[in-house]
């Protein structure tokens, strides 16, 4: 699935530890922002805000919107899949669980693109490497699942379904993103939150009969760190980041998203992270790193090159 195209400097672990915490902070953004406000507003005021800095920065950079009819609907599928289904489900998914949790299963989504790839013969193969990430993976989806399970409440089990439901779309918008790639990445990034927000706010207005009640001064806060951090410049970091490394080395991102999650979650919410919770992290980010494969083929290397040898 993932290759080694580029070499990350300095100035890219740089950009990539910063996209780590600008996304990974989106989990802990929202879980704040839930306490007044519902989550359809949620999602349409963090894809506003969004597509409004980005029209403003393409304006700002001389670029321009594309003009080919083609280019404007694969822009509204991707906001559909990419942005608007999975962001209402994980805003969704807090309601019943946690933001380090939520952040974790978002780790699902490299799994997802893997398994598509399979079932519609895309360019992805199944190696004995990324075979063992996929069960790791799930394993570790499967551990969070285990309270449920065991009659301690679905409320978990609900949450961890959205939150499954959000990675299988960013799944699916990746895989079809991969179809559409004659746009410059910040135009597609502004086209297809464009079309997000479009579809969030009318979703928000008839869901809530109205414009909602303007929210206390630090969840208005909240909303607008979601919105213009976590969401405009975080997209514009992680376009500038692949178009420096690629998407092999961009997509460790994931590695590191729920590390960010998770401390903001237990030292500033008072979250609880269970034993349980770690152990099924730590299943997630084996996972990911037999998928990516550059790790297990060199311990692989190391290990039998004496054998080969002799």
């Amino acid at each position: 699935m993932f290759r080694v195209e580029f070499r990350m400097g300095a100035l890219d672990w740089a950009i990539l530890g910063v996209l780590s915490l600008l996304w990974g902070s989106s989990f802990f953004w929202t879980t704040l922002a839930l306490q007044a406000v519902a989550p359809a507003w949620i999602v349409a005021a963090r894809l506003i805000m969004a597509a409004l800095f980005l029209l403003v920065y393409l304006k700002a950079t001389g670029r321009r919107l594309p003009t080919h009819l083609a280019d404007w609907r694969a822009l509204a599928t991707m906001g559909l899949l990419s942005n608007f289904i999975p962001f209402t489900a994980y805003t969704v998914s807090q309601i019943y669980i946690d933001s380090a949790m939520a952040a974790v299963l978002n780790a699902f989504t490299p799994l997802s693109v893997l398994v598509l790839s399979q079932i519609f013969s895309l360019e992805d193969r199944m190696t004995w490497s990324n075979t063992i990430g996929s069960l790791l993976g799930i394993s570790g989806v499967g551990l969070m699942m285990l309270p449920s399970l065991q009659g301690q409440g679905w409320a978990q089990a609900i949450g961890v379904g959205f939150a499954l439901i959000a990675a299988l779309f960013y799944a699916i918008g990746s895989l079809f993103a991969r179809r559409h790639t004659r746009l410059e990445p910040p135009v597609m990034a502004t086209g297809m939150l464009c079309f997000a927000a479009l579809y969030a706010l009318p979703v928000a207005l008839l869901s809530s009969g109205g414009l909602p009640v303007v929210p206390p001064l630090p969840l208005v806060g909240a909303l607008v760190m979601l919105g213009l951090f976590s969401t405009a410049i975080a997209y514009l970091l992680f376009f500038t980041l692949l178009g420096r490394v690629g998407p092999a080395n961009s997509s460790t991102v994931a590695l590191l998203l729920p590390v960010t999650a998770m401390l903001l979650g237990v030292l500033v919410l008072g979250e609880r992270f269970t034993t349980l919770n770690m152990l099924a992290m730590a299943l997630v980010f084996a996972g990911l790193i037999f998928i990516d494969g550059k790790t297990p083929r060199w311990l692989v290397k190391r290990l039998f090159r004496p054998a080969v040898a002799g």
